[in-house]
């Protein structure tokens, strides 16, 4: 399998991540990537989102939300799915558990999102783009690539 990475994924956040691909035998091309972070060809029609955190998912979604919905845009025009993975979660594993996360952005920041009001967010894009939520522990982020990206192969 050959899997493109964004080049502007940093290094250091995805040194995990790169050090799988190579356990699996996976051939990386670091390249720009007009949406995501993670396909199986420029022109794939499957492609995976990064985010770091459910922290960084609702900067994405308040403070930065132009520029993420911009790209959410350009992917369902061409026509590609879009996934986000979220890693980090403390336990969750579904959209629905989103609704009981507590942000802890929430002591300094009381105007921040919280669990339930990021759980409606996610829901409004994934009907809104067709964005496909998924989550896991950043320890298993490069299997779950693989897997993810294998998974949506067989439907190109």
């Amino acid at each position: 399998m050959t899997i493109y990475v964004d080049t502007r994924e940093k290094p250091r956040a995805i040194r995990g991540t790169l050090a799988e691909f190579d356990r699996q035998g996976v051939t990386v091309i670091h390249q720009k990537l007009e949406e995501g972070d993670y396909k199986t060809a420029p022109d794939a029609l499957f492609t995976i989102d990064r985010k770091q955190s459910l922290g960084e998912l609702c900067s994405n979604l308040s403070w930065e939300k132009g520029r993420f919905q911009r790209e959410l845009a350009r992917a369902k025009a061409k026509g590609e799915k879009l996934c986000v993975l979220v890693e980090n979660c403390g336990g969750i594993r579904t959209l629905a558990d989103v609704a009981a996360w507590h942000n802890p952005r929430l002591k300094e920041s009381p105007r921040a999102l919280n669990g339930p009001q990021l759980y409606k967010l996610m829901l409004v894009y994934a009907a809104q783009y067709g964005v496909e939520w998924r989550f896991c522990d950043a320890k298993d982020t490069g299997r779950e690539i693989v897997r993810l990206l294998a998974e949506h192969m067989e439907d190109e």
